[in-house]
């Protein structure tokens, strides 16, 4: 057999099995092929042989622990993300109750909102272009409208793919977290060391470590340092999806110019501009104001985009706790339903001694 016909045999024969799990986790039997291309991707668990291999060297209550409470952390993330994945709104509300449900204590759900705000924007931007394109397209030329058409749907996906990736890893960590509060550190362990589901790779195990080191740290203001330089890793991660759905593959270094100087594409200009809507703390508040982007800045440079984006939308609000405060404040103003999640959020982060508390992961009502 040649090497692509038993890579194809490989990958369809995974494709069925990822298949027969959603049927089984879903009790739907007539579940059928394109499910792998939604939340339900989510019910797919690791690679058995991997799960089995690295159990086999547990203790077998252990064992069976790691693979019912991955399971059940699986089913979570699917519940989270057919919950709220379905729009710009569906989203923020689903950035809030992950806020909440950590107490406000990791800053990412806080900058994920105040990012769609700025996708928000650009969507705006691309909708007036489209509308110029519509007139252009009745002329004979419809290369503005196609590339604002685009621009919207690239924002959209990205979007999209950014709360599929970053929630259920916030979930996994909070779990862990939880357990190793509640006494069970082995099986916290044990989780975050074994086989992933595929939907997660080795940058999510990292951001996951990451995150419950940081939320057991004991000193507050310690805690809230490493959670907002965490912030900053898992923004560079979920950069990589727009990176990726600009078609850039190499992120840490510019674009190439083949064939030397060249115009850019309409896409290019579309996307690229002088300035940026920005969160600022200004006299305790936070407002949107422009920001001047430097000279040269190309949307499709992964590394300096997440430098500067970085800068604009992750430091300009956890550069303290005093004006982390002030972007929760606005978050719960704008964005809040008026029902603490869990019953126990005030809507401040407190970052008390002794670690962060037990993180609440129950889905909020539906009516909410």
């Amino acid at each position: 057999m040649a090497a692509s016909d038993l890579g194809f045999a490989i990958v369809s024969l995974m494709a069925s099995q990822s298949l027969d799990q959603i049927r089984e986790r879903t009790a739907s039997p007539h579940a059928a092929s394109f499910q792998l291309m939604t939340e339900d991707g989510w019910l797919i668990g690791p690679d058995p042989s991997a799960l089995a291999a690295f159990t086999a060297g547990l203790p077998t209550s252990l064992a069976t622990s790691v693979t019912t409470t991955q399971a059940q952390l699986q089913r979570n993330a699917h519940r989270w993300c057919t919950r709220f994945n379905t729009s710009m709104q569906a989203r923020v509300r689903g950035y809030v109750a992950l806020a909440r449900a950590c107490h406000y204590e990791y800053p990412w759900p806080v900058v994920a909102i105040l990012g769609i705000c700025a996708v928000v924007e650009g969507e705006r931007r691309a909708s007036v272009f489209g509308l110029l394109g519509d007139a252009a397209a009745r002329l004979g030329s419809d290369g503005l409208a196609r590339m604002s058409d685009r621009s919207k749907d690239m924002l959209r996906r990205t979007n999209r793919a950014i709360f599929a990736d970053s929630v259920p890893t916030v979930i996994y960590a909070l779990r862990c977290h939880n357990l190793t509060i509640g006494g069970q550190p082995e099986l916290a362990q044990a989780l975050l060391d074994a086989p992933l589901p595929p939907l997660m790779d080795e940058t999510s195990r990292q951001l996951m470590r990451g995150l419950c080191a940081a939320l057991r740290l004991a000193d507050g203001p310690a805690r809230f340092d490493a959670l907002s330089q965490l912030t900053l890793e898992h923004f560079e991660r979920e950069q990589r999806i727009l990176s990726f759905n600009l078609g850039v593959r190499e992120l840490e270094s510019a674009p190439s110019r083949r064939g030397g100087s060249r115009r850019p594409t309409l896409l290019s200009r579309l996307l690229n501009t002088n300035s940026t809507n920005a969160p600022v703390i200004h006299r305790g508040r936070v407002r949107f104001e422009a920001q001047a982007l430097p000279t040269g800045f190309d949307i499709k440079h992964h590394r300096a985009r997440v430098d500067v984006f970085g800068r604009l939308y992750v430091s300009s609000v956890t550069g303290s706790q005093a004006d982390y405060r002030v972007a929760v404040t606005h978050v719960e103003q704008e964005f809040g339903d008026g029902h603490p999640f869990g019953g126990s959020v005030t809507g401040q982060p407190r970052y008390p001694h002794g670690g962060a508390p037990r993180c609440g992961l129950e889905l909020p009502s539906a009516s909410r």
